[in-house]
């Protein structure tokens, strides 16, 4: 929230102004910024270890984000914890799927 406080004086003219901006509540923001896996553990129907990086776009700590990788017909959902992003920050997530 950004806003301009006007005080005027007995003429109405501007007698000082300030300019304001306070944080009303904390944003959660996790931004998914790279996606790498190594094509020699690639191999048909089974399942790819993965590297995610993430930044944390928010305004608070980041410490938890859950997971979804869709393919074919499965769904991988995994809460990862334990981040302890500040914002700004970048952290790896390493997700290696059991058969």
């Amino acid at each position: 929230l950004t806003y301009i406080a006007v005080n005027y004086g007995e003429e109405g003219a501007v007698s000082s102004s300030e300019m304001v901006e306070q944080v009303l509540g904390g944003r959660s923001d996790a931004v998914l910024t790279d996606l790498a896996y190594d094509p020699d553990q690639a191999s048909a129907r089974q399942p790819l270890p993965l590297t995610l990086t993430v930044r944390n776009d928010g305004t608070d700590l980041l410490d938890e984000v859950e997971l979804s990788v869709e393919g074919g017909e499965e769904t991988y959902t995994k809460t990862v914890s334990g981040l302890g992003l500040r914002p700004g920050e970048f952290g790896e997530i390493q997700i290696q799927q059991e058969n």
